[in-house]
């Protein structure tokens, strides 16, 4: 038992190390936008999509998101459901 426990923490922490050493500072934040677009709702699904899109264009304008380290602009990505 203390072995195996001693063993699960060995692997969290390298866990936490590699997470804290390798992780990258993306500059660009993709957003998924999830909608009908064909079908029945496609229509309501157009003016959804344009205002995802531009809220996305909106915050890109200001200077992106205010992360830790830096400047962040977002990409808007659309997909039919």
């Amino acid at each position: 038992m203390k072995k195996s426990l001693v063993l699960i923490s060995i692997f969290v922490c390298c866990v936490l190390i590699s997470t804290l050493t390798f992780a990258a500072n993306p500059d660009k934040i993709k957003v998924g936008i999830l909608l009908p677009l064909t079908g029945t709702f496609a229509a309501v699904a157009e003016t959804q999509r344009d205002g995802a899109l531009l809220a996305v264009d909106v915050i890109n304008k200001r200077g992106g998101l205010n992360m830790p380290w830096g400047k962040v602009a977002v990409q808007g990505v659309v997909y039919d459901d």
